[in-house]
């Protein structure tokens, strides 16, 4: 008995260290209109909780039609939700696996629109543009596929402001127009990773790491990034984007354009400086000269200068006119001073006579 007990406890422990030890796989979740968000999901009450490379978003739980573990699990809960007997069903069916590269089911969808709508451009497009784009490789062919190298460090100048808009916008353009040549193969040395909708953050480093490598920091209208986007390549007739005047290119070059830090030193123009400025500049630095103050004098002990001014009146000039009149004024003296000589007295007449 005891040693079942014991081993029930070991067997315990370890399920609970290797519940803390394993990482929590990525799912997909589709959305009541039928969009979908990967990541780690988990549910909370009412909500569930997604960790995504742009952190954390939090969907209420009346949203949510299922989670599932891969794209294909959506697609067929998707078609079994679907009238397929609707063209704008197969129509719609067409558009959703087109956005997320699952190229034989939109053909599929496609054709059957033809047979109930045979005129519908849309569903003729499609298994034209399918038909152009280079093969999928094959299972047999999966020793062939370029390894990726998963690079943490991104260039010291990225702007990781712009990190937000390459996953939200640039990433999107470039699984729908990009994706299908440049996806697990190797013929090719621009090497991107399939994605949908919010991502983890392992793939779309990935995707920015390849992206960042074609940009030209000294003139992005010439990156290889935009230049091939509106230029036929590859096995391709035509160009994936437009033109530079498609909105798509305008999103693409905006972000190239604000992908790396500009630095002041770079974008100043040094000859741009005024001369004066320059030369003042250039000048060395001048040691502090002493600050001039008015000399007041020295107090004395005279009643006089103790005496308080007006109070119009300057300090300095008050004090140095007081202390000049008690120079002037003579000290007095014990000798008393000799009296005049009066002309009537009777004693200098009689000194006449």
């Amino acid at each position: 008995m005891k040693t079942i007990i014991t081993s029930l406890c070991f067997l315990s422990f370890v399920a609970i260290g290797y519940g803390q030890n394993a990482k929590p796989k990525s799912q997909i979740m589709i959305l009541e209109n039928e969009g979908i968000f990967e990541g780690e999901i988990t549910q909370e009450g009412d909500w569930y909780h997604i960790k995504r490379l742009l952190g954390e978003t939090v969907v209420p739980t009346d949203r949510v039609l299922k989670i599932v573990d891969n794209i294909t699990e959506a697609y067929k809960y998707l078609v079994r939700r679907a009238n397929l007997s609707d063209p704008d069903e197969q129509i719609r069916l067409t558009k959703w696996c087109m956005t997320y590269d699952l190229r034989q089911e939109a053909v599929g969808h496609a054709e059957a629109t033809l047979k109930l709508v045979p005129e519908n451009t849309y569903a003729k497009y499609i298994i034209r543009s399918v038909k152009e784009m280079p093969p999928v490789p094959a299972a047999q062919d999966v020793k062939k596929v370029v390894p990726v190298v998963v690079e943490t460090n991104l260039p010291p100048d990225f702007n990781q402001e712009s990190l937000g808009v390459f996953v939200t916008r640039v990433q999107p353009i470039m699984m729908n127009t990009c994706a299908s040549c440049h996806v697990g193969h190797e013929n090719t040395k621009f090497v991107l990773q399939r994605v949908y909708a919010g991502t983890d953050r392992r793939t779309s480093l990935i995707n920015l790491q390849a992206v960042l490598k074609y940009l030209d920091r000294n003139d992005v209208a010439k990156s290889p990034f935009l230049t091939n986007s509106i230029a036929a390549h590859g096995n391709l007739k035509n160009s994936p984007l437009r033109g530079k005047e498609s909105a798509p290119y305008r999103h693409l070059e905006e972000w190239a354009r604000n992908a790396f830090l500009k630095t002041e030193v770079a974008a100043a123009d040094v000859s741009q400086i005024p001369q004066s400025t320059a030369a003042e500049e250039a000048q060395p630095l001048e040691s502090p000269k002493p600050v001039s103050r008015p000399l007041l004098p020295r107090k004395t002990n005279s009643a006089r200068t103790e005496s308080a001014s007006p109070a119009t009146s300057t300090p300095a000039t008050t004090a140095v006119s007081k202390t000049a009149e008690v120079k002037e004024t003579p000290k007095a003296t014990s000798t008393k001073p000799t009296e005049p000589i009066d002309p009537f007295d009777p004693e200098e007449f009689n000194k006449k006579k």
